[in-house]
């Protein structure tokens, strides 16, 4: 097997995953279409109507706005943010200059990469029409070596971008979920509080799940020293979310912003190292910071 048929391969492999990522994202705009339409018609639906009895609507700290409308703004903005990253998974919109970057260099023609071709002068692709056929093997090898590399770095863009994509949309419907316990008629306060915790604990737990699988499937390598720490971090957050769901009664409100937040920087820590490290302390010195005040 030739280098030519070699790197063809992995060229093959890269673009496959190429396409396969863009399929993803193009599900997750439909998906957000349908979550869109469904968000605004559970909250225009649910409201109350002017022949309705008067009813006494839930609110932050029994003075604050009211908790339906703060949910469904919180659903728009996460949708918004889900959107804005879905599309930017696309690609970026690319360097702004002045001029096209010169492509004299014979290391810079390319057999494959459009903007190389599209750049070449009419003399400089007819060139390749007097190549040797091992010549123009030789030089399609080197291309689909370069190519595999560039579109590794755009699969793994659009991996990032669909994870952050992602993140966004489970706030969403979270903060759909919410705005219906709240906004539905016919449970007591108690009640709908009691079922935003126990939906609010599950999504907290979700990350720390995934563990599970990993090590039974080999998802990952459990094994390696410190694969541990990033989520021995999470559970500070996490832990501190769920006590204050469940036992502290004065600060619920405090307690559902905090949990939307973890979930949030839970999701976005599996971006990048990097990301994790930023944000999973974040989460746990905010955490450690309202147990402070809480107990103070």
């Amino acid at each position: 097997m030739s280098k030519q048929q070699i790197f063809k391969l992995g060229y093959d492999e890269v673009l496959a995953a190429l396409k396969h990522q863009d399929e993803k994202v193009n599900r997750t705009l439909t998906a957000l279409a349908f979550l869109t339409v469904a968000g605004v018609a559970l909250y225009t639906q649910l409201r109350p109507k002017v022949q309705d009895p008067p009813a006494s609507p839930v609110r932050f700290n029994d003075a604050g706005p009211e908790v339906p409308a703060v949910m469904f703004v919180i659903f728009l903005v996460a949708v918004a943010f889900a959107l804005l990253s879905a599309l930017a998974a696309t690609g970026p919109a690319g360097r702004v200059r002045f001029s096209n970057p010169p492509d004299d260099r014979e290391d810079e023609r390319s057999l494959l990469y459009h903007a190389s071709i599209g750049r070449m002068r009419s003399k400089q692709w007819n060139e390749y029409l007097g190549w040797e056929e091992a010549n123009l093997v030789d030089k399609l090898g080197e291309n689909f070596h370069r190519e595999t590399r560039r579109l590794a770095r755009r699969v793994e863009y659009k991996i990032a971008r669909a994870r952050e994509s992602g993140a966004f949309v489970q706030i969403a419907i979270l903060a759909l979920a919410l705005l219906g316990i709240f906004q539905v008629s016919g449970l007591c306060a108690s009640t709908r509080w009691c079922i935003a915790a126990w939906l609010l604990t599950v999504a907290l737990l979700a990350p720390l799940w995934e563990i599970v699988p990993m090590c039974v499937h080999r998802l990952d390598r459990p094994w390696e020293r410190w694969w541990y720490a990033p989520y021995v971090v999470l559970a500070v957050p996490v832990g501190t979310s769920i006590w204050m769901l469940h036992f502290a009664p004065d600060w619920p409100w405090e307690a559902l912003g905090y949990a939307l937040f973890t979930v949030l920087l839970s999701r976005l820590a599996t971006l990048h190292p990097k990301a994790a490290i930023g944000l999973l302390p974040i989460a746990a010195i905010t955490g450690a910071i309202l147990l402070y005040v809480i107990h103070r």
